[in-house]
């Protein structure tokens, strides 16, 4: 990492609330000036950042769930499977995650692209990303060359 890239990754980490990297490593040394102790207990404080991480991240998709999960209203939850169009939706009690799926084929209707390409990923057509080359075969242009 260049000098200038360093300084502000340092910043970020100071805004975050956290420390620049050389007030993490011990007696503020570069990675590769560390004996290998050292850099076992760096490995040991960054396993145990990263599974706090997990676990927020984890804490923080179970919670979204029930709350997607959730009907709007109190009472019978309607089922999406029953209704026939779009018009006979209102009034219907539906969990929050079918309100938030309807708002967003709603918005795509009206051709908000980014709403689009969500229905579409969300409901599995998202396009691969990665361009997969299976067979190299060489081109061979046989005959005489007319520029000649």
């Amino acid at each position: 990492m260049g000098h200038t890239h360093q300084n502000l990754k340092n910043q970020q980490r100071k805004l975050k609330g956290g420390k620049p990297m050389e007030e993490q490593t011990p007696k503020g040394k570069r990675f590769w000036e560390m004996t290998k102790e050292e850099l076992s207990q760096c490995g040991k404080v960054g396993a145990k950042k990263s599974a706090e991480t997990r676990n927020k991240n984890r804490s923080m998709r179970l919670t979204l769930q029930a709350l997607l999960s959730m009907p709007l209203k109190s009472g019978k939850l309607s089922s999406v499977e029953e209704v026939k169009n779009f018009a006979s939706l209102k009034g219907k009690n539906l969990t929050t995650e079918e309100a938030m799926m309807i708002k967003a084929i709603q918005r795509a209707l009206k051709g908000d692209l980014p709403s689009m390409q969500f229905i579409r990923d969300t409901s599995g057509q998202k396009p691969d990303d990665n361009l997969t080359v299976t067979e190299i075969k060489p081109v061979v242009i046989s005959g005489e060359d007319d520029l000649e």
